[in-house]
């Protein structure tokens, strides 16, 4: 069964049993939608090469593209709430994850897309060249 499957079994009468496999979601997820974090994450890494090690919880990753790429990837999440600060963006992904995209970094002082996992210390950076 496939990560974010959750299988119920029902006894029957008689003997045996019968299991029905449902999709788990997010409570933040509207009703009825299945919000695929790993598949846009995916697709938004799909050029990028890795970035320098990190002691830490943080992966990082390599992008070209400069700003504009990093904020079309940030619209890529569907993130909402979505608030503006000086030099980028911020918001809220389906699945409660943090998001954010700024024009600087403190290193190496390029673009970078951020995302803070809300179950976890798991931090991915995606600088953008």
């Amino acid at each position: 069964i496939a990560t974010g499957v959750a299988v119920a079994g029902v006894a029957i009468a008689g003997g045996g049993t019968l299991s029905m496999a449902y999709m788990t979601m997010n409570p933040v997820t509207p009703p009825g939608s299945f919000y695929d974090f790993n598949n846009k994450l995916n697709n938004v890494l799909k050029n990028a090469w890795p970035g320098r090690d990190t002691k830490g919880s943080t992966t990082q990753w390599n992008k070209n593209g400069g700003f504009e790429q990093a904020l079309e990837d940030f619209y890529e999440f569907q993130p909402t709430n979505v608030n503006d600060f000086a030099g980028g963006k911020s918001g809220v992904l389906p699945n409660g994850n943090k998001i954010s995209v700024r024009q600087f970094s403190s290193y190496p002082s390029k673009p970078t897309l951020q995302i803070d996992y809300a179950s976890s210390r798991k931090v991915i950076k995606i600088r953008y060249h």
